[in-house]
């Protein structure tokens, strides 16, 4: 019990914001899609014989709370062993950790922010390097999941904000915007796949898409789309992000 309060709190924006060391540049990725081509709880379903119950969830239109409590219970009793193993196993983009070393020489502080599960984002973000990692969280009793899961506060507009509710990835950069701790963050890169990823993309200074579906995304949203994060050497030269010490900002 108490490792599962442990792990949990090293999910939580307040706990991150501590770890920023007066870092002003900061880089947000997307995991499904992004840093993977493939998406965790398809890997997982597979692995685990769950396919057919997960793909209909997928699927569906339903709201994005329910969908995610629904997807959370296909994989209710699986041993958090299987969660990490394919989470370890998933195959990452050529580039990636390249791209990573890049951006943290730059002083970028990296973060994975993913709707998937903080055990699988966790596990990623430690394999491509990155500071921290933003994700849902899997509840498990003595190493089994229950079937519940608990949606990051970061992902919920703030009440004093006015904002209307729901759940977005947009909110934990805008926890970062609005961190009181001097500096303030001023240069920020978001890199996505999906749809889902629009809100945060259009929030960042510097926004790309790697490989997306042709007319996923629209085409006058200032999103630079990429083939791959191999592509980003060409980006750095353009923006004057090269060498191992800070560069002026773009």
């Amino acid at each position: 019990a108490m490792f599962e309060l442990q792990r949990q709190a090293a999910s939580g924006i307040d706990y991150i914001l501590t770890r920023r060391k007066q870092r002003q540049r900061l880089l947000l990725l997307d995991m499904d899609g992004t840093i993977t081509p493939a998406r965790f709880v398809q890997e997982l379903a597979q692995v685990t014989g769950q396919s057919q119950a997960l793909q209909p969830l997928l699927e569906g239109a339903s709201d994005q709370d329910m969908r995610s409590a629904r997807i959370a219970e296909v994989f209710r009793y699986t041993h958090k062993t299987r969660f990490e193993q394919v989470a370890r196993n998933m195959v990452i983009r050529p580039g990636v950790i390249e791209f990573v070393r890049h951006m943290k020489r730059q002083g970028f502080m990296v973060g994975v922010v993913s709707d998937s599960y903080f055990i699988a984002a966790n596990i990623l973000r430690r394999r491509i390097f990155a500071d921290f990692a933003v994700a849902p969280t899997l509840l498990f009793d003595h190493e089994v999941c229950t079937g519940q899961v608990r949606i990051n506060p970061a992902f919920q507009a703030p009440t004093e904000s006015g904002e209307e509710a729901g759940i977005c990835k947009s909110h934990v950069l805008r926890r970062f915007l609005d961190d009181p701790q001097p500096p303030q963050i001023d240069l920020v890169w978001v890199v996505g796949n999906d749809i889902n990823d629009l809100p945060l993309m259009q929030l960042a200074d510097q926004a790309f898409a790697i490989a997306p579906a042709p007319g996923l995304l629209p085409s006058d949203a200032g999103i630079t789309v990429l083939d791959s994060f191999e592509d980003f050497p060409g980006v750095f030269t353009r923006l004057a992000l090269v060498g191992t010490d800070n560069a002026a900002s773009p």
